[in-house]
């Protein structure tokens, strides 16, 4: 029977992502053609469309496909980007997925990095907070993260870059290294670019941190009235010995289950984040291209975020299913 649920579970859990990789596709297409004006318009008011005429607007009309309908559109660059083919740019004169996988290393070293640390710190002082709710100063310090929590994550991250950044000096301003390029021998450095790093990484790790915090002070308040907290506190003990074997154990569960809602606002604060920064991840090639009008570029960034998202949805839901089924 417990085969016949796992079976059950993998198939409905195939069949969500297909289903959400479907509104995927139609979400990258219809997102960019909201927008008023063309790729063409936007390149006859650029240097590359300066000797533009007619013939060749139009000509650029057909390589484009812009002339066919938008079912048609639609159905040519689907049959494309499930093929592998996310298109070709214009404006960069490059294909896309070249673009993009130059970009999406900057963006996932951020996320890598700053998720797992955001976790540890936000999960423990929800815990550690929520176990003394009843005190003032867990109160207090409750408050506080409450009006923190509501300061915009742009915000934060260009206080960082003021002081840090300007006023301290202390870390570049911008970029994601000194120099894109590999040294002679073909080695990166490693340090300028966990030093360019560094103050992204902070920023991401301050507005996660507000949002862990949240979820595992509720859960705190819930599991600490449970019955084996309450005897493991009578038997004296307590502080970090009762949250690492007590609380923890128990709340890190339900903290993977509810970590997937979360992933998406993860992506968002990651790409606010590399704008502020100047940081050489999607965030900005995004906002480039929707300035453009780049169509291809647009929604194939967007598509390969949608499936990094969906990707670690779906690790997170498996661990979690994995976790549950150990008790």
């Amino acid at each position: 029977m417990s085969e016949v649920k796992k079976n059950k579970k993998t198939i409905v859990l195939i069949f969500d992502n297909i289903i959400a990789l479907f509104l995927l596709l139609i979400f990258c297409f219809v997102l960019i053609r909201l927008l008023p004006g063309n790729q063409v318009d936007i390149l006859f008011n650029t240097d590359v469309g300066l000797e533009m005429n007619q013939d060749a607007y139009s000509s650029m009309l057909n390589r484009l496909g812009l002339q066919y309908s938008i079912f048609d559109q639609f159905i040519s660059w689907a049959k494309k980007v499930l093929s592998g083919d996310l298109g070709y740019s214009y404006i960069h004169s490059a294909s896309v997925t070249s673009i993009i996988a130059s970009s999406l290393f900057w963006s996932l070293l951020l996320v890598v990095i700053s998720l797992p640390i955001s976790i540890i710190i936000g999960s423990l002082s929800g815990i550690y907070i929520g176990l003394k709710s009843e005190r003032h100063m867990s109160r207090t310090i409750y408050m506080l993260v409450t009006i923190l929590s509501s300061i915009p994550g742009y915000v934060i991250a260009l206080l960082l870059l003021s002081y840090f950044g300007f006023y301290l000096q202390w870390f570049p301003s911008d970029g994601g290294a000194m120099s894109l390029l590999a040294r002679i021998d073909g080695t990166i450095d490693v340090i300028d670019i966990i030093h360019h790093a560094i103050l992204p990484v902070l920023s991401l790790v301050v507005l996660g941190s507000f949002r862990y915090f949240y979820l595992s002070y509720g859960l705190s308040i819930q599991i600490k009235n449970r019955p084996f907290v309450f005897f493991a506190i009578q038997r004296g003990i307590k502080g970090f010995h009762l949250i690492r074997y007590w609380i923890f154990p128990s709340a890190l569960p339900e903290i993977l289950s509810r970590l997937s809602s979360t992933i998406p606002g993860v992506i968002t604060s990651t790409i606010f984040v590399e704008i502020v920064f100047s940081y050489p991840g999607t965030g900005g090639i995004l906002i480039e291209a929707i300035n453009n009008r780049d169509y291809a570029l647009v929604q194939g960034t967007l598509f390969v975020i949608g499936c990094v998202i969906l990707l670690l949805n779906t690790v997170i839901d498996i661990i979690s299913a994995k976790m549950s089924e150990r008790g």
